[in-house]
């Protein structure tokens, strides 16, 4: 089981509501479009929703 600290929690939902403020390419697919959220980079070279995407493709390798 994971554990998250409010801050994590907190980090997670500015990242979440922050993601439709962007256009994305792949909307149809959900592992295409994480692909492309953690793979975005900024004008800063800097990720945005790099704690976001990570949760999100950690829980994408889980084993169904």
């Amino acid at each position: 089981m994971m554990h998250f600290s409010n801050d994590e929690i907190t980090t997670l939902e500015l990242q979440w509501q922050k993601l439709t403020s962007y256009e994305w390419e792949n909307q149809k697919k959900a592992i295409e479009f994480w692909i492309q959220v953690y793979e975005y980079k900024n004008a800063v070279n800097e990720n945005p929703f790099k704690e976001l995407s990570g949760f999100v493709m950690f829980i994408f390798s889980f084993a169904i």
